[in-house]
């Protein structure tokens, strides 16, 4: 028996489940905080929350650090990248900054 062009349908219509999100939802404000640094010519890095914005203030240098689409990872205008560290209770703890070639640890005072 062939059977060509045959459709089943039913009355009910089709529910279609929403797609699970892989990643929870991110509080930016786990971010914000004052981080001891090692190995730079200044000793701290200041990261705040204006107007829903991720700012870091590194030494004279500071301003908008964006995310690059990675958890946790964020690009400082090109000439840094910063990922903060999270703990085992997902609170963030530290930060490394890698900028011209170099990497730089810092931990959340």
């Amino acid at each position: 028996m062939i059977v060509f062009n045959t459709e089943f349908k039913t009355d009910e219509p089709t529910a279609v489940a929403p797609a699970a999100t892989t990643a929870a939802a991110v509080d930016i404000n786990d971010y914000a905080g004052k981080y001891k640094m090692t190995g730079l010519p200044f000793p701290f890095v200041e990261v705040s929350i204006k107007e829903g914005k991720v700012m870091m203030q590194a030494g004279e240098q500071g301003g908008e650090i964006k995310p690059t689409g990675e958890e946790d990872k964020f690009d400082a205008d090109g000439k840094a990248t910063i990922l903060f560290i999270r703990d085992e209770k997902k609170k963030v703890t530290k930060l490394k900054m890698e900028a011209m070639g170099f990497s730089f640890d810092g931990v959340k005072e």
